[in-house]
């Protein structure tokens, strides 16, 4: 009998390709967890000297704009051309341990999913906190991760790793998933695409088939408990620790928080390849030049407090949560600007961008 380690993440691949979503129950130890919330929680209380968390910043703390430590943006640049720039300088915001769970523990996760050998590139990383009780205000609607990104680069692979600092379930403020349409999804004993383009065609082709024009249910009124979303959504319920992970091209949303408690999440994004987003102010002779050759993207809209919500008729399916991800330790290291293989000394590797919000 084969490694039972193995056999789930196998399960976790196939579902990721038929819905284009995954839940990884408590990935995360109990002091990892804490960790992260320690970190989360100082971010916050630093940026609530200046901003509102909600109003200012959308819900959404980057720890490297947070502003805990000076940097401006062309610092920013050099720390996405050298991996042990970046692990010193981010090991210094709050604990360096942190580091060690973006750029290997999460790495690892996020490999499973994205067609790569040699381990996938940071793209993004950031803290999104909902206040209690503050209602509509920090609901966000349907949107693909995806659509953050320059248009060109919107198909490339690309996943969010949506970490659950607290316990999350409908009335604080969790995700809601429409999975991929099933007829146009790989079953679920089938093999996980092996090349970038059949992993672009699938998961575009995916994309493609949610139903137009597209249907609406709003938040409030007439949604106030689980039972009152359509069952062809996903709530996600699961505890702190646990992983979302989520394709750039599934379409989500979250819940506002209408509990008595904080709502935490911490969400680093990764890709299979380097991902330029700079502004062309910056594209000068010290930056690298984008090997896709884009120019940054227009800010897109606050999708918050927005109704409008893909629908398609198709069956519930099955929720695949599993008890635990076995992996043994990292032989990989996510890249921000170096090839992982120490050998070669390609530039290119880019990831950390300086504009627009994925908001959950």
């Amino acid at each position: 009998m084969g490694n039972p380690g193995k056999a789930k993440q196998r399960k976790l691949i196939a579902h990721f390709n038929r819905y284009g979503y995954a839940v990884i129950e408590r990935a995360l130890d109990e002091s990892d967890t804490q960790l992260l919330r320690h970190e989360c929680d100082s971010l916050v209380n630093h940026c609530y000297l200046e901003d509102d968390v909600v109003h200012d910043l959308g819900c959404v703390i980057e720890p490297l704009t947070s502003g805990i430590r000076d940097t401006d943006v062309k610092d920013r640049l050099r720390l996405r051309h050298s991996t042990d720039l970046f692990r010193q300088y981010r090991g210094s915001i709050h604990d360096p341990r942190v580091t060690y769970l973006l750029l290997s523990k999460l790495g690892r996760v996020a490999q499973m999913f994205l067609p790569t050998t040699d381990g996938p590139y940071l793209l993004n990383e950031q803290y999104i906190v909902k206040p209690p009780r503050s209602g509509r205000s920090t609901e966000f609607a349907w949107h693909q991760d995806s659509q953050y990104l320059p248009s060109g680069l919107q198909q490339e692979p690309a996943v969010s790793c949506w970490v659950a600092l607290n316990d999350v379930a409908f009335d604080n403020g969790t995700v809601i998933v429409d999975p991929y349409p099933s007829e146009v999804s790989c079953q679920p004993d089938q093999e996980p695409q092996q090349s970038v383009a059949s992993y672009i065609t699938h998961h575009t082709r995916a994309a493609q088939s949610y139903s137009l024009p597209r249907q609406t249910f709003a938040f409030g009124r007439d949604t106030q408990s689980p039972d009152d979303i359509p069952g062809r959504y996903r709530i996600i319920t699961m505890p702190a620790g646990s992983i979302l992970v989520m394709s750039g091209l599934v379409y989500h949303c979250s819940s506002p928080n209408d509990s008595a408690s904080f709502r935490r999440c911490w969400m680093p994004q990764y890709s299979a390849n380097a991902l330029y987003h700079l502004p062309p102010s910056l594209s000068d002779s010290t930056a690298s030049v984008p090997t896709h050759g884009v120019s940054v993207s227009p800010v897109p809209p606050d999708t918050r407090n927005c109704n409008e919500a893909p629908v398609l008729e198709t069956k519930p399916m099955g929720e695949l949560v599993v008890d635990s991800l076995q992996t043994q330790e990292p032989v990989l290291l996510v890249a921000l600007a170096v090839p992982i293989d120490s050998r070669s000394r390609r530039a290119g590797r880019v990831g950390l961008k300086d504009t627009n919000h994925h908001n959950h």
